[in-house]
């Protein structure tokens, strides 16, 4: 691989140092610049199936049918660098899995205000992760993607203002970023980097409403019979304006060939039926050549909130013999515990899995690299033979779970459970 460090790389990155086109009218200069991305995949059994989320904001499944759309990128980013500090950035992202619709990721206004501290506002990166300002930037890491035990869902972009500040601290320099939408985002993060080490922390806060997903609508159906008597505000179900709390920190070790990248965060929700988490992965990697190799290891875990509202034990097991006992759908309720009906809901928001990646990145190309990546997921919480409880609303006149041809006798099998392993390549190119 022809060694180029990251910490640069990235920076060029985020203030377009690629090759591009420079337009002057009078006073004003506009830089261009672009990326892309072109990735199949498939699992290699025809009953595997698996979810990964690329930017952070699409969750894509791969099945064993190859495939093109669900990671393939392209974006082009305009900078415009007025007099005085002044400049004005826009990013636009085109991705398959949304059909090559184009979105604006970045549209802010950015000024100098000395030579160490910086504003910028409009429509910017959510700073959650160590990668959050290269998602869709394949060539900025050794990835195919970033990896998902980590990287799983959480928005990339928001409306705001952030504040950075620059200093050294000795032979250490000091990076620090405040963030804030003058509503429900606020947040702070600070990187610290000594030549080969650095470290990343980042705390942020929010308010959300989610829904109406099907668990809330059967929770408000229950809470309404009043099937839900340990719940004394359907609030404390549903998520309304909610607040979430998000940590993170991030190590990275870059010395000669070797590298070795590592993070962890926590997500926090005051109330609801969302489940905190806590996830992590930590990369290593060595560079020989054009040629760089990497082994990732990563968790995730989110935890059902069921136990966690004080809602009353449950006994799946009831659920075959009422079935058996020839019960329609329309008196489910008479025979089945309320608890029962509303506990696979929560429990189907919960997750815990793992995932190995073994890749190879070649650089054939000063700004393209070629990748190779195999990766392993096991779903930990996945039991085919597991008893699952719904809501009656959901079973057809037959009694027929409507998502899947089994009464309740094994686990919902569809897409995106259960173990896999998945076979990527991809192309990036910078321009």
């Amino acid at each position: 691989m022809r060694k180029t460090p990251l910490a640069p790389l990235l920076m060029g990155l985020c203030f377009c140092s690629f090759n591009y086109a420079s337009t002057d009218i009078d006073d004003l200069t506009i830089k261009f610049s672009g990326f892309a991305s072109v990735v199949t995949g498939a699992t290699t059994d025809s009953d595997d199936s698996m979810v990964v989320e690329s930017s952070g904001l699409n969750q894509t499944i791969y099945t064993q049918d190859a495939e093109f759309e669900p990671e393939s990128t392209a974006g082009l980013q305009a900078n415009a660098a007025l007099e005085n500090g002044l400049s004005v950035v826009f990013q636009f992202v085109a991705r398959g899995v949304e059909e090559w619709g184009v979105e604006t990721e970045w549209a802010y206004i950015g000024y100098e205000i000395s030579e160490s501290s910086r504003i910028n506002t409009g429509r910017l990166r959510l700073p959650l992760y160590m990668y959050s300002d290269f998602l869709e930037v394949g060539y900025a890491y050794p990835w195919i993607r970033p990896p998902t035990t980590v990287y799983n869902g959480a928005p990339s972009s928001f409306d705001g203002i952030t504040y950075l500040y620059n200093r050294y601290l000795g032979d250490w320099e000091l990076n620090t970023q405040l963030t804030s939408d003058f509503n429900t985002v606020h947040g702070a993060n600070a990187t610290l980097v000594y030549d080969w080490l650095s470290f990343r922390f980042t705390y942020l806060e929010s308010k959300i409403s989610a829904g109406p997903p099907v668990i809330v609508n059967a929770a408000w159906d229950l809470y309404e019979l009043g099937l839900l008597p340990e719940i004394d505000d359907i609030d404390e179900i549903l998520v309304r304006n909610e607040k979430v709390e998000f940590y993170g920190l991030g190590v990275k070790f870059e010395y000669g060939n070797y590298f070795v990248l590592t993070e962890y965060t926590e997500a926090h929700f005051q109330q609801g039926w969302i489940p905190d988490s806590e996830n992590y992965y930590i990369s290593a990697g060595m560079s020989f050549g054009d040629f760089l190799v990497h082994l990732t290891y990563g968790e995730n875990e989110s935890k059902s909130e069921y136990e966690n509202l004080g809602l009353p034990p449950v006994a799946t097991e009831e659920v075959p013999a009422i079935i058996a006992a020839g019960v329609s759908p329309a008196d489910f309720g008479t025979y089945f515990p309320a608890a029962n009906i509303t506990k696979g809901f929560f429990d189907d928001q919960a997750s815990k899995y793992t995932n190995i990646t073994l890749g190879l990145r070649y650089d054939f190309h000063p700004s393209a690299a070629l990748k190779f990546e195999v990766t392993y997921h096991e779903d930990d919480l996945y039991d085919p033979n597991a008893v699952v409880a719904v809501s009656p609303s959901e079973l057809d006149p037959d009694g027929y779970y409507t998502d899947t041809p089994d009464k309740f006798t094994g686990q919902d099998d569809s897409l995106g459970k259960g173990d896999a392993t998945l076979f990527n390549i991809g192309i990036d190119v910078v321009f």
